[in-house]
């Protein structure tokens, strides 16, 4: 059994994510990436005039033995644009520092002019080292301590100096658009442009660029940092089209909002993986999966190539017959099979190569789930959302038939104020992404931002670090 080796990555120069990905796929030339920790952001450690780092970590197999190793690591960071000889704790595109190599120590060694400690000796005092071994947490080695004091009490300790953790916030970034996601404490919003004739919804409404831009200046003034467009009706029954046709629909309203729009993200509602990677090509950002890569197979591989934030949602079958398959067990709460199935997608795609930091879960509202699922799901979304392991959360409650049952079969554009209701108590227990139809539900989250920042805070850091998956 090869060592279980974890490396730190870090960097505060250019596209810092970026920078992640391409060592990434440089690092695959003699290791094998098996996972990736989320993003943290911190402020530079040791000299206060500098852009903030992004800190992550990745759990790798390779046959190199230490020193060979580090040379490997270097000749990265060289790749990347560091200049190895600048004074100590200077800018830096990518740092790659080996954390843990199996169970080995090394003490002071020196290689080609770059000193080696394993374990790193830095990992007790660096939060933001210590929350991404936290997500690879099953792939520290037994011993796994540094001054024989393991990961979860070196967090622990940090917590009670600073218990708003605020230092060291999990993120996601899209550089082309200037946008910095914070998913610890924030709940953003999504607007919803369906170009399709058959929407539940709002079917026909926004088929043209004209509507639909208009439709997006609407959100974009009301307050949404995410539009959502999506071609592909995936109502209940709906029929399934081609993603030539699909792609027809999507890409002139994409073009024309991200025209009009230069910094606002887009998201594109897609199971096609040609979708997705026309729809990116075209000005999107986000690739909103309802299917969780289970329609297209290339989708994980497309998804992974794109380098995008990737939502995948829990659903059984398809929209033609996921009601159907609306049954579940009475020995286990509703959440925790939601979430377990959940999971199992989110482990597929990162095993696929998706990073976990570009991953955001979503329990499905109205997918293979009838209104008493969906109201249940609802209100054990905070226990759902624990289940996840640190996933952000995206919600979409928008107009769905429970929140119409609720009010006595009210037509779906009648749903707006049931909607507001729903999102607000979404924010309140957890939703990082509230996604909606009418551009003034924008408002309830607002309020509900405004009320529960402060306790959203608090509680956030509170409930731990979060765990592997």
């Amino acid at each position: 059994m090869s060592a279980r080796i974890l490396i730190g990555l870090g960097s505060n120069q250019g596209d810092r994510v970026g920078n992640f990905r391409k060592a990434l796929n440089e690092m695959a030339a003699f290791a094998r990436i098996k996972k990736t920790s989320f993003v943290y952001k911190s402020k530079a450690m040791y000299e206060e005039n500098q852009s903030d780092f992004y800190n992550a970590a990745c759990w790798i197999h390779t046959q190199l033995r230490p020193p060979e190793l580090l040379r490997k690591l270097k000749d990265v960071e060289e790749s990347l644009g560091r200049d190895l000889y600048a004074p100590p704790n200077s800018p830096r595109p990518i740092d790659l520092d080996i954390l843990y190599y199996g169970s080995t120590r090394v003490k002071n060694r020196l290689y080609d002019r770059q000193t080696l400690f394993i374990p790193h000796p830095g990992i007790p005092e660096r939060p933001f080292v210590l929350r991404p071994l936290k997500d690879l947490d099953e792939a520290i080695p037994a011993f796994a301590d540094t001054a024989s004091k393991g990961v979860t009490f070196w967090l622990d300790r940090h917590r009670q100096r600073d218990p708003l953790w605020t230092n060291c916030p999990r993120v996601a970034s899209i550089p082309k658009r200037d946008l910095e996601f914070v998913w610890d404490n924030r709940t953003y919003s999504m607007g919803i442009i369906n170009a399709t004739p058959d929407s539940f919804s709002n079917g026909g409404v926004y088929t043209d660029v004209e509507s639909a831009l208009a439709r997006a200046e609407e959100f974009v003034a009301a307050g949404c940092q995410i539009v959502d467009v999506g071609g592909q009706s995936t109502r209940p029954g709906a029929e399934e089209i081609d993603p030539d046709a699909e792609s027809k629909r999507v890409l002139p309203i994409i073009r024309a909002i991200r025209q009009r729009f230069p910094k606002v993200a887009i998201s594109i509602d897609t199971f096609w993986s040609v979708v997705a990677d026309r729809a990116v090509r075209a000005g999107a950002d986000i690739v909103n999966d309802i299917s969780a890569g289970k329609r297209d197979p290339e989708m994980f591989e497309t998804v992974k190539t794109l380098g995008v934030p990737y939502v995948i949602m829990h659903t059984r079958g398809n929209p033609s017959n996921m009601m159907s398959f609306a049954t579940y067990r009475r020995d286990e709460t509703l959440y925790s099979q939601v979430a377990t199935e959940l999971r199992e997608s989110i482990h597929d795609a990162m095993g696929s190569g998706i990073p976990r930091w570009d991953i955001i879960a979503d329990p499905g509202f109205g997918f293979a789930k009838d209104s008493d699922h969906n109201l249940e799901l609802l209100k054990t979304l905070d226990l759902f959302k624990d289940k996840l392991r640190g996933f952000p959360m995206l919600t979409g409650t928008s107009r769905k038939a429970f929140i119409g049952k609720i009010l006595n079969d009210a037509r779906p554009k009648d749903r707006d104020f049931g909607t507001a209701a729903a999102v607000t108590l979404s924010v309140a227990l957890g939703s990082n992404i509230v996604r909606f139809h009418n551009p003034r539900v924008a408002d309830a989250v607002a309020v509900a931002e405004e009320v529960l920042k402060n306790q959203k805070a608090v509680l956030a850091p509170l409930k731990g670090a979060p765990g592997s998956n």
